[in-house]
């Protein structure tokens, strides 16, 4: 989890840009950061011109980094749906993520593609959220 001093934000990277399709990205320690955090979810132009697109994004939560007792974070989900080539723009999703009650958080992409030459469309996201001052208590659970 990298760390912004001046303003006291944490940002870990979950899903590496250059991953493509279907992606499982890292799960990203939280447990320096207070109340809702950010998944900023991105992807670039699709290359092997495909028909139609779209993107099923969603945060999960666990125990630890090896993703020990993973869930999904109930409304933490979002979603894009790209109709044609011209559309074929990069286009990020941002996912408020409440409620979780757990250290470790994770974005995963669920990339549907029709038609064209050996599609891919290249993915990334990042958790983003407000660091923990010093000396106060760590509270995962945001209602």
């Amino acid at each position: 989890m990298l760390q912004d001093l001046d303003y006291h934000m944490a940002v870990g990277v979950s899903i590496a840009p250059g991953a493509t399709g279907d992606a499982n990205g890292s799960y990203v320690d939280c447990g320096e950061t207070d109340g809702n955090l950010t998944a900023i979810c991105q992807n670039g132009a699709a290359t092997g011109t495909p028909d139609n697109y779209g993107i099923a994004w969603s945060v999960y939560e666990a125990d630890d980094k090896s993703g020990t007792g993973a869930q999904a974070i109930a409304g933490a989900t979002g979603s894009l749906a790209v109709g044609t080539p011209a559309n074929n723009d990069r286009t990020h999703v941002n996912i408020l993520v409440k409620n979780r009650s757990k250290r470790f958080l994770q974005v995963r992409a669920d990339a549907t593609i029709s038609g064209g030459s050996t599609p891919t469309v290249p993915l990334a996201a990042v958790i983003v959220g407000r660091k923990r001052f010093p000396g106060t208590t760590v509270n995962t659970r945001v209602t």
